[in-house]
């Protein structure tokens, strides 16, 4: 069976990315870094990030939309911050094929110690036109790590801290607005909050979200990296896992269509695969030497869960481990001769942004390798 997927998989990897090009030169300005890929269309990417200027200094906040079956940026887009901010960064990018999201934060303070950032949800036209802006408004200092884009509702999920530094009371919060950006149902939950980065995933009312939580002195909760359940719906957790060891420093998960968590945790020494039912309880794990230095992205097809990041070796190349989460085992493991910032999976190939020093900023793949490099790591 395993044999069997893996052939269908790859070979439809194959077939499915002939006709496109693999590397494709993006025409972009100089001192553009990317924060995040996602899936707009079929071969259309929206890659959101920013442009850093060394005058400034200062970083503004820009998204592009990418064509990958003709090769082409079809359009391009700064999203400036207001007055009264100093920087800005786009997270996000959703379509619901009449316009575009994007999330954006906006910063005060280019110290830590005295920045408070505010998440504004953009609206785009078809043509990357900006047509309207709206901050979230939700806390004192807001970040989002969700975007979620639906016909009857655009939902930004995140944290938010009542005071500086990031030093809490924390709140949970959901915002959805209609089309035109107008809110139509705000959620907080003071219990605590998820930190920057988690992976989350809106189900109806329900999110599904794997990261570093902090919690209030007052909820019971403790700080650490965890996998919950949240009723917005009740404002209440359903449940809560604490599945990963204490040395975690980083955790990243896929979450199944039936409530299942596949999560992959990186400890100093050692990659920890678990998958959590959707009851909440822990049902499977895998424990490997640590192939990889820090994990930026996670997808799951069929039993398969893959994950990508950086080699321990250096910051040049990437590395993507593929696991049978049922057998557990790893069945393959690649290493690319570049390092691909804001990866994503499109349901045949890891895709990317690299930098060539003759060609500039490329969209890039990374095809799935052949069972023939599988077996377990030791």
């Amino acid at each position: 069976m395993l044999q069997l997927f893996l052939s269908i998989f790859f070979s439809a990897t194959v077939c499915a990315q002939t006709s496109m090009p693999a590397d494709i030169p993006l025409d972009i300005p100089d001192g553009f870094s990317a924060t995040a890929i996602d899936i707009v269309g079929k071969e259309k990417y929206c890659v959101s990030g920013f442009l850093y200027n060394d005058a400034g200094p200062s970083q503004s906040a820009y998204v592009f939309l990418l064509d990958s079956m003709t090769g082409k940026v079809v359009w391009r887009t700064s999203l400036p911050p207001e007055r009264g901010y100093i920087g800005s960064s786009a997270t996000h990018c959703a379509s619901n094929g009449d316009a575009y999201y994007v999330a954006t934060e906006e910063n005060t303070n280019s110290s830590e110690s005295l920045n408070q950032t505010r998440v504004v949800l953009n609206k785009l036209s078809v043509n990357g036109r900006v047509l309207i802006k709206r901050p979230i408004a939700v806390g004192f200092d807001e970040w989002a790590y969700l975007l979620d884009v639906q016909p009857n509702a655009i939902s930004v999920g995140g944290g938010a801290s009542a005071t500086l530094q990031r030093g809490g009371r924390f709140t949970t919060f959901l915002v959805q607005f209609d089309k035109e950006l107008v809110r139509t149902n705000v959620v907080k939950m003071d219990s605590g909050a998820f930190w920057i980065g988690s992976s989350a995933k809106l189900q109806g009312q329900h999110m599904f979200v794997t990261g570093h939580f902090f919690p209030n002195k007052s909820s019971g909760g403790k700080e650490a990296f965890a996998s919950s359940k949240v009723d917005f719906s009740s404002g209440k957790y359903v449940w809560s896992n604490y599945a990963f060891p204490e040395e975690t420093r980083q955790a990243v998960s896929a979450f199944a269509s039936d409530g299942s968590i596949y999560s992959a945790a990186l400890t100093p020494d050692r990659l920890e695969i678990s998958t959590i039912n959707s009851a909440g309880k822990t049902v499977n794990g895998l424990i490997v030497k640590k192939p990889l230095c820090h994990i930026d992205a996670a997808s799951l097809v069929g039993n398969v869960l893959s994950a990508i990041g950086p080699s321990c070796k250096d910051n040049a190349s990437s590395i993507v481990v593929y696991i049978d989460i049922t057998k557990k085992s790893v069945l393959t493991m690649s290493e690319s001769n570049f390092a691909m910032s804001a990866p994503q999976f499109d349901g045949h190939t890891w895709v990317g942004i690299a930098h060539d020093k003759k060609n500039g900023q490329l969209f890039k793949r990374i095809q799935p390798q052949g069972a023939e490099y599988g077996g377990q790591i030791h």
